[in-house]
């Protein structure tokens, strides 16, 4: 082998994902302020370059700047980032963790999970809140052929490239 663990022979690991836990323990003293804020490190940027990166628009408002080494969500809500660690093209998915600023879930990891219909590029956060990378991989995928409830319940978000 190569010694990266992943099996592939390539070295790079990129095969492998971390089970360390990012997210911060529940409880303790938060002091007069309540609790404290989380403290997260942006991980390593992908080995592989992100096959939907681009500025887009979806059906609630919420514009996304997807690049490789991250995710960015600007609505009337915030701006919520996510920084990418692993992409799998061919998966459709990307792994990434949280922004401790993030106002749900921070320093916890997500799962961007897409698929394209009819030209049209649909994207489902079938994962928001797993304590480690490993834990939002290993999660049950989002249903990519029920567009209209297999996110979760919900329906997929229509991502239509930004003017």
């Amino acid at each position: 082998g190569d010694g990266d663990g992943d099996g592939d022979g390539d070295g790079d690991g990129a095969d492998s994902c971390s089970d360390e836990v990012t997210t911060p323990a529940a409880g303790g003293a938060g002091g007069a302020g309540g609790a404290p804020a989380a403290s997260c490190e942006a991980p390593e940027a992908p080995q592989d370059s992100l096959s939907i990166t681009g500025t887009y628009d979806n059906d609630f408002g919420t514009t996304i700047v997807i690049t490789d080494t991250k995710i960015t969500q600007s609505s009337d809500f915030g701006v919520s980032t996510f920084y990418l660690s692993k992409v799998n093209n061919e998966a459709n998915y990307a792994l990434a963790l949280n922004d401790e600023a993030a106002s749900f879930a921070p320093c916890a990891w997500s799962r961007f999970y897409w698929t394209v219909s009819e030209d049209q590029l649909y994207v489902c956060t079938d994962v928001f809140d797993a304590t480690s990378e490993c834990a939002a991989e290993d999660a049950e995928f989002a249903d990519a052929q029920d567009l209209e409830a297999g996110c979760g319940g919900f329906a997929w978000s229509a991502y239509t490239p930004a003017e």
